[in-house]
């Protein structure tokens, strides 16, 4: 079997509130429809602009995330004006994680 690729614009279609990010916190990729709610997310460390509010005590290292791979997450922006709900997925052998 094949590994299936998906281009960024395929990423975006199918999943425009998505958020990947790397090892420091670092935000590398936003779906299009978060970027126009959220334009200050792109470039920025995740925690400064989302926070995960399930499950609770929860922070965005990707060590930690790893140890609850099925864990639906609930994260908020920061100044409470959207949520969002998805599971966090490892990419690149451990190095990105994507919401």
């Amino acid at each position: 079997m094949s590994e299936l690729g998906l281009s960024p614009q395929l990423v975006d279609r199918t999943f425009p509130f998505h958020v990947a990010f790397d090892a420091a916190g670092q935000v590398l990729q936003v779906g299009s429809v978060l970027q126009r709610l959220c334009p200050a997310l792109v470039g920025s460390r995740i925690d400064d602009v989302l926070e995960i509010i399930r499950p609770e005590a929860m922070a965005f290292e990707i060590a930690r995330i790893q140890q609850h791979p099925r864990t639906v997450c609930v994260v908020q922006l920061r100044d409470r004006s959207l949520k969002l709900k998805g599971q966090m997925l490892t990419l690149d052998n451990g190095s990105m994680m994507f919401l």
